[in-house]
């Protein structure tokens, strides 16, 4: 049973056919969040997760999304979902929620704190290795 937006018009649409419920959820995940990077990027810098916050205070500046990054982050998180229940766990606050859902991309509660770390570890990993990337 699925418990967020995309996951139960999913579900409800897809008449019993879970590859279908799963690939409405993937997509629809995918397509909100290249609209919203995109138009939030250069507002805001469309930081929707904290860990990119955080990677971004360590790096000293408010950066937003350009170029190919909306249209790379939507579709690494829509395709997520057919390669791992998690869809990538790319957020702390939605790694959480997650371990309190019966959803098909939940965790086990126990399972968390070390999907937040590697979380953290990543942000770790990308402010250091972004600048030599894009300078």
């Amino acid at each position: 049973m699925a418990s967020h937006g995309t996951g139960i018009m999913g579900v409800n649409l897809a008449g019993g056919n879970l590859a279908t419920a799963l690939l409405a959820n993937g997509v629809a995940t995918g397509l909100i969040l290249h609209v919203l990077i995109t138009i939030l990027g250069p507002i805001s810098g469309a930081h929707l997760n904290p860990v990119v916050t955080l990677v971004f205070a360590i790096l000293g500046g408010q950066r937003h999304a350009r170029g190919q990054v909306p249209a790379l982050v939507a579709a690494r998180i829509g395709g997520a979902y057919w390669f791992t229940g998690s869809s990538c766990f790319p957020n702390p606050a939605v790694t959480v929620a997650r371990a309190f859902t019966d959803t098909f991309t939940g965790i086990l509660l126990a399972d968390a704190p070390a999907f937040v770390l590697a979380q953290l570890a990543a942000a770790l990993t990308a402010a250091i290795t972004l600048p030599k990337l894009f300078s």
